[in-house]
């Protein structure tokens, strides 16, 4: 019953596309695809936020597939009765300024940028394959993006499963994933976040075309950004990076296509959908409000513009998008402020916060994470030449969160530079002018991502994202510009560049599935795992406390995914807020814990009274029987002083 539920949601999500699709008939391609993009997360997301606001208002905890699906089809009958009402109006119309006629592009490149975009496709859709032979991966995913889902869904509310630092970010991903896991198997689950690439590049093309580029500049840049690898390999895991990047990409979208049309757009539809999407991607990503804040700031500037009544057009543009924001992005400001005493926690940016008087996380020092950018270079100055350099450090080019490749050093940098150069020219045309503002915001905004990342001083690549996906368009401009032979000669290092990457990508995931399938038929999730395989038969209701490593959370919920989990900060916690009283057997209590995992160092002390007798053990490699250097173990609690005294030694 809850498959059907939960294919049925999924379905609706389409189902209301297609109904704005097809009511946007008249409208414009760029329209079409933009409103067919957004829809789906829309109605995705809105129904279980809906019932995060509820929750927060006092209501009872309802969050279950079944509740979602009623107040998706109250939302999908909503639309179809608003669209039935306004069938003669379109919310997109006309063509944006500047874009270049069909058929207008050169014969050569178009091919060279189809034959791109097709491989990657392709290959992308070989790699899920390769994917979904496994099971979810990624430390983030296992340590808390799935723990929090499935937390969601056992408990119905969207309350902090933990209140450690990681487990308080605005958790869309683990609503989608959460959702998903109620009814379909872990290996397709494993493959989820690729519609969010797909997104990201239909949002690439949009921003391509509507900046002023063609069909083969901006195919090409789609393709491209799929083959960068921090968006590639990251859409291989159930992480938040991709989704967060396609849908602020979007956001921009929605905009320029209002700023670009005739006035028998609705400006209203197309501001709340921005803003709406700029809420969402705050909800995977809050460093995504930077540059949603620059977006916003562009919206005043062309209200003010475009009005003989500057302050009521910025108040009325500026306050439909930010409603829009605050809507999709509130339950998780509201949790936050509620339950952590600051809507952004666990952020800080003093004074800022402190000024507010907003808590700050005790667990997370944003002064002090400098060193992590040392995984990717060896000195600061060398992010300059990062696109060419990409140093070889302990495999981190190619992986989810690092590596920009070739595509992007071939092209991005340089359609930077030029798009800078043509922002400052005097352009005559309404079109150009047109096409370079947008242009320009763009490059303010990816600046500004930019320059907020290297201020923080926590130097990831993945943390500029949101600035890589707002300048990869620019290539499009960059083509049509070019002509001839130079044309197809840019189209074709991007094409070359692309097909490299994909290569590496396509190399990387066969090896991968190689090592773990034909080498080491590692099919079963205790084996994928390397975990001891008595996990998976605990009895139902068992909870396990982790005091071993953060991404064994996941992990610890068995093949069933129905053992409970509990991380050690909520020991931990606990512990640092009673003291001793009550001894640490009190708290395992309090909190349900019936077994306990270790697996290296313990992360909180247990005392003389908490007996563990051992259930399960993983000492040695399974494929090749070398000593594990930490023993994998699962340990049922007992109460060691009620018992005499006994005690496992071994355990502590």
């Amino acid at each position: 019953m809850t498959l059907l539920v939960v294919i049925l949601y999924l379905l609706a999500s389409l189902v209301g596309a297609v109904l704005v699709v097809r009511h946007l008939a008249g409208a414009g391609p760029l329209g079409r695809l933009l409103w067919g993009a957004a829809m789906p997360p829309l109605l995705f997301f809105t129904p279980p936020l809906l019932l995060a606001y509820a929750e927060l208002a006092g209501a009872p905890p309802s969050m279950a597939p079944g509740p979602l699906l009623a107040v998706q089809a109250g939302l999908v009958g909503l639309l179809w009765a608003v669209l039935r009402v306004r069938r003669t109006r379109q919310t997109v119309a006309g063509t944006p300024a500047g874009l270049a006629a069909e058929g207008a592009e050169p014969r050569a490149p178009m091919v060279l940028a189809r034959a791109a975009a097709w491989l990657a496709g392709l290959t992308l859709m070989g790699a899920g394959v390769l994917l979904a032979l496994g099971f979810p991966r990624g430390f983030e995913v296992w340590a808390y993006h799935l723990p929090i889902g499935l937390h969601i869904f056992d408990t119905g509310s969207v309350r902090p499963w933990d209140h450690a630092y990681m487990h308080t970010f605005p958790a869309n991903m683990s609503l989608y994933a959460g959702l998903l896991l109620q009814a379909l198997p872990e290996r397709l689950v494993a493959v989820a976040n690729l519609p969010f690439l797909l997104l990201t590049a239909v949002a690439v093309y949009g921003l391509g075309r509507v900046t002023g580029g063609g069909r083969d500049g901006a195919l090409l840049a789609a393709a491209g950004v799929a083959t960068i690898p921090v968006f590639a390999f990251s859409s291989l895991e159930l992480g938040a990076d991709v989704a967060g990047a396609g849908l602020l990409a979007l956001a921009f979208l929605a905009v320029f296509l209002y700023r670009a049309r005739d006035e028998r757009g609705s400006p209203a539809a197309a501001l709340l959908l921005a803003g709406a999407l700029a809420g969402l991607a705050y909800g995977f990503k809050p460093l995504h409000v930077v540059p949603a804040a620059v977006l916003g700031v562009a919206i005043l500037a062309g209200a003010a513009a475009r009005s003989d009544r500057p302050v009521r057009a910025m108040v009325r543009d500026g306050g439909l998008y930010a409603l829009g924001v605050v809507v999709l992005a509130g339950p998780w400001l509201a949790r936050n402020w509620i339950e952590l005493g600051s809507p952004v926690y666990p952020i800080n940016v003093p004074p800022v916060t402190d000024w507010l008087g907003f808590a700050t996380a005790p667990d997370v020092d944003y002064s002090a994470r400098e060193s992590t950018q040392f995984e990717w270079v060896r000195q600061p100055l060398e992010w300059l030449a990062y696109p060419w350099i990409e140093w070889h450090y302990i495999d981190q080019n190619f992986k989810h969160s690092s590596g920009f490749g070739a595509f992007f050093a071939a092209l991005v940098p340089v359609a930077v530079l030029a798009a800078a150069w043509r922002v400052l020219m005097p352009a005559h045309h309404p079109e150009r002018r047109a096409a370079r503002f947008f242009q320009a915001v763009l490059l303010a905004a990816a600046l500004v991502v930019v320059a907020l990342w290297w201020v923080m001083n926590d130097r990831q690549p993945r943390y500029i994202m949101g600035a890589i996906v707002l300048a990869v368009p620019l290539v499009a401009p960059l083509v049509a510009e070019a002509a001839g032979r130079w044309r197809t000669g840019l189209v074709g290092v991007g094409a070359a560049a692309c097909v490299l990457m994909l290569t590496v990508l396509a190399s990387r995931e066969a090896m991968t599935a190689g090592s773990q399938f034909v080498a080491s038929s590692r099919f079963d999730r205790h084996a994928f795992y390397d975990y001891p395989q008595g996990i998976d038969a605990l009895p139902p209701g068992s909870t396990v406390l982790n005091l071993g490593p953060r991404a064994r959370n996941y992990m610890l919920r068995g093949a069933g995914l129905e053992n409970r989990v509990i991380g050690f900060h909520r020991l931990r916690t606990a512990l640092d807020a009673t003291g001793a009283a009550g001894g640490t057997l009190g708290h395992l209590r309090a909190l349900g814990v019936t077994h306990v995992y270790t697996q290296g160092p313990h992360r909180v002390p247990l005392d003389a009274c908490v007996g563990l007798d051992p259930v399960a053990r993983m000492d040695r490699n399974p494929d090749n029987g070398v000593p594990l250097a930490e023993v994998r173990t699962l340990w049922r609690v007992t109460d060691a002083c009620a018992d005499g005294g006994r005690q496992s030694a071994s355990a502590r």
